[in-house]
């Protein structure tokens, strides 16, 4: 709520990262109080995108799929804790790439095709065809935002002071090595990489 109030104050909007769709897509409060403060999506317009249509007849029909944007942490990273050089959360970079990318012309590409269109909707205890498609590419499109994310943070980390990337790699093996049962003595080891 906090954040709704301050993207109307001039001064204090810069401040607070933009709200972003499923795409990465910046999303535009609707005009007209109370509506911008609680729902950060246009209000009252129809969508002919094929894509926006089909993710919502999957989640509100009796597949009741759940679509969703990426992860804001990666392990045990948040990715909203940390800035590039021009105060960008990774997160928010991250939600900039998937922007960039044509997923969205995919999904329209996917949904549209005569292969989709055979497939099942599937049930809240069986995802079905059409849900698994969507996720699969869900998916690939979230992992090449992050990666771009991790290799332009890697790229700046002398001026930010951090290596998200090596910072990333570092966590998941120290969870995996914690999941083996290694002996504390190697975690402590790695961890001293983290810093």
């Amino acid at each position: 709520m906090m954040d709704a109030i301050m993207t109307k104050v001039p001064v204090l909007s810069n401040s607070v990262p933009a709200m972003r769709g499923y795409f990465g897509d910046k999303l535009m409060a609707p005009i007209g109080w109370p509506w911008h403060a609680i729902l950060p999506a246009k209000v009252g317009q129809e969508s002919t995108d094929p894509g926006l249509l089909e993710l919502a007849r999957l989640s509100d029909g009796p597949a009741q799929a759940h679509f969703k944007t990426p992860e804001k942490r990666v392990g045990t990273l948040d990715l909203t804790k940390f800035k590039n050089a021009e105060g960008v959360t990774a997160y928010d970079r991250m939600m900039e790439k998937l922007n960039e990318t044509d997923f969205h012309e995919k999904l329209n590409e996917l949904v549209t095709s005569d292969a989709y269109k055979a497939g099942t909707d599937g049930d809240p205890f069986y995802p079905g065809s059409k849900t698994t498609e969507i996720k699969k590419l869900e998916q690939r499109y979230h992992k090449q935002a992050l990666h771009e994310t991790l290799l332009e943070f890697e790229a700046t980390s002398e001026m930010v002071g951090f290596d998200l990337k090596e910072m990333v790699r570092t966590d998941k093996h120290n969870r995996k090595a914690s999941k083996r049962g290694d002996d504390i003595t190697e975690l402590d080891r790695l961890l001293e990489l983290n810093k």
